[in-house]
């Protein structure tokens, strides 16, 4: 059982976290080091440390999530009453090519569901893909359509392959994939 620095055990209200060592009594891999405790009950973050990639990791409250879904909830809300102005925008941009890149891959994000994508090393074990990152070995045309072969953050490494329904977008983004070749950007543009 894990115990704070000064040997008292962890709150009741600290959720488990890896033990540093394993039921063998050797190193476990998907330990923290550097853990600080929360010791608010009603505190966000319950608790935090560094894992072995030295990324920081947080278990936070139910109230967090709470919050963070009904935040999220608001901002889903509020894009769907725009949706339809989104569209128009994107479709203007596209037809008169002001910010056509930015464009295409908004209408990608809107039509998907996609992540933007982020230049940002993570230090995760696999390198994960959104809009802004795709290369042109990610579009690949399956039967008569188009899908979207990618390992998308937060999977792990797992590839997935995302339809891609809207006709024209499907066509552009595999005239961009021959452009860009296996490696290539299929947008020149950033997550920003």
């Amino acid at each position: 059982e894990w115990s704070l620095e000064n040997g008292k055990p962890l709150p009741k209200h600290v959720p488990k976290i890896p033990h540093p060592i394993n039921k063998e009594g050797k190193p476990n891999p998907g330990a923290w080091s550097g853990i600080r405790v929360n010791l608010d009950p009603k505190g966000d973050v319950l608790v935090q440390g560094t894992d072995v990639g030295n990324r920081t990791q947080s278990k936070y409250s139910d109230n967090h999530w709470m919050r963070a879904s009904a935040d999220k909830f608001g901002r889903v809300s509020e894009l769907r009453q725009k949706r339809k102005q989104i569209f128009e925008e994107i479709e203007k941009d596209i037809k008169s090519g002001n910010h056509l890149e930015e464009a295409l891959a908004a209408k990608l994000i809107m039509k998907t569901g996609m992540r933007p994508g982020s230049e940002k090393d993570t230090g995760a074990k696999h390198k994960s893909y959104g809009a802004t990152t795709l290369e042109g070995r990610h579009i690949v045309k399956k039967g008569g359509s188009v899908v979207i072969r990618f390992v998308p953050g937060k999977k792990h490494g797992q590839e997935i392959e995302m339809p891609i329904s809207d006709k024209k977008l499907g066509e552009q983004l595999l005239d961009r994939s021959k452009k860009a070749r296996a490696n290539g950007r299929i947008f020149d543009t950033s997550a920003g």
